[in-house]
């Protein structure tokens, strides 16, 4: 009986070990397919930081040219001043 006792231990023994290196496993995949995604996000999200700057580079010359015409068409189409509104007064 007791060698029967230590030969189901030993089985029993060798399973776990066996079972623990099996859910290590599967976890160390799970830990790097997770440490793979957060790269890939930290390189999303330095792309998307840099089209993000860019769009504001372009949002910010698109209104610097907007002031520039208006500046330039005002320039162009105020009326000249004369002389003629003392004599339109009379």
């Amino acid at each position: 009986m007791t060698k029967q006792l230590q030969s189901d231990f030993e089985k029993r023994e060798v399973l776990l070990a066996a079972q623990h290196e099996g859910e290590k496993n599967v976890l160390l995949s799970r830990l790097e397919s997770m440490q793979n995604m957060i790269s890939s996000y930290q390189d999303q999200n330095k792309e998307l930081a840099r089209r993000q700057e860019q769009a504001y580079e372009k949002v910010q010359d698109i209104a610097t040219r907007a002031v520039a015409t208006v500046r330039q068409e005002r320039t162009m189409f105020v009326p000249a001043e004369s002389g003629n509104r003392e004599e339109k007064k009379e």
